[in-house]
């Protein structure tokens, strides 16, 4: 049910059930992490041209994406797409309600959640209305409120060492001057559009260094805390490359923790990002605990 009037492209949902509309947000979330890990899983040396780095650097980037939106999810701040047939529904109920519903257009929409109550307040803001900047951005917001309020539920260690991992993610994604935090992005543009870094042949001036991108496909199966990113800063495509999977990581982790929590072990990740990984992978290839 619509909470209120809706004004300035902002609205909130009441409902009687929390659990029931959660479900979508479970659907995105395993939808979003299947798509970063199976995006990983497809990074591969080609035989033929094993200088080729081009669209496997992009690939990276795009699971990051995908993780990225995924983390924002999983903590009740996701950014989606409110298409017209769904606001037509929206305004419908409102109408019925005796609410105003005219101010409201189809698009990028943030939402935050409070369970408290079981209202879900969708709001526009033009610093997030782009599909990759505005994502970067709202991520960047997200990982500065965010590590505040770690020290409130972890030991002080804990915390601190939590807290200095998203801090070093910070910098890197705020990078050479990056400040909306889309550095990774423009990273991916100038790989796509100006076939810079060598990564395209002739490659020319490729350097061998670059063969340890493939050394790290599977650091986002393990511990966030042990993907260093400090020492990579001025080598671009390595500390690219690290800086997605750390973001990987901690997807993956938060979903290793959401299973764990279940009281039935019966976590809607069971049949996401750990039914895709049984179904094409040895189990002991996943090493993060999503499996073990």
């Amino acid at each position: 049910l619509p909470a209120s009037d809706i004004i300035d492209n902002q609205f909130t949902i009441s409902t009687y059930e929390y659990l029931d509309f959660l479900t979508p947000f479970v659907y995105e979330i395993n939808r979003l992490s299947c798509a970063s890990l199976e995006t990983i899983n497809n990074i591969t040396k080609d035989s033929i041209s094993p200088k080729f780095l081009g669209w496997l650097l992009v690939k990276y980037y795009y699971s990051a994406f995908f993780s990225a939106h995924s983390i924002l999810r999983i903590c009740g701040h996701g950014i989606l797409n409110v298409d017209p047939n769904s606001l037509n529904q929206i305004k419908r109920l409102a109408n019925n309600y005796g609410y105003n519903s005219s101010n409201i257009s189809s698009g990028l929409y943030c939402i935050e959640i409070n369970q408290l109550n079981n209202k879900y307040k969708f709001y526009k803001d033009d610093k997030y209305d782009n599909s990759h900047e505005g994502l970067w951005l709202r991520f960047l917001h997200f990982l500065n409120q965010t590590s505040p309020l770690i020290y409130n539920h972890l030991p002080s260690y804990d915390a601190y060492e939590i807290i200095s991992k998203l801090d070093e993610l910070v910098t890197a994604i705020t990078n050479n001057g990056a400040i909306k935090g889309n550095w990774l992005s423009k990273i991916r543009n100038l790989i796509n559009y100006s076939h810079a870094y060598n990564v395209w042949y002739p490659y020319k001036g490729y350097s061998k260094e670059l063969d340890n991108i493939f050394t790290y496909q599977s650091l986002c199966k393990g511990n966030p805390l042990n993907i260093e990113l400090e020492s990579f800063k001025r080598k671009d495509l390595l500390y690219f490359v690290r800086t997605c999977q750390l973001i990987n990581s901690i997807n993956f982790d938060l979903l290793k923790d959401l299973k764990d929590r279940h009281p039935q072990n019966k976590s809607f990740v069971l049949k996401g990002i750990i039914g895709y990984h049984n179904l094409y992978n040895k189990p002991s290839e996943f090493n993060t605990g999503l499996i073990h």
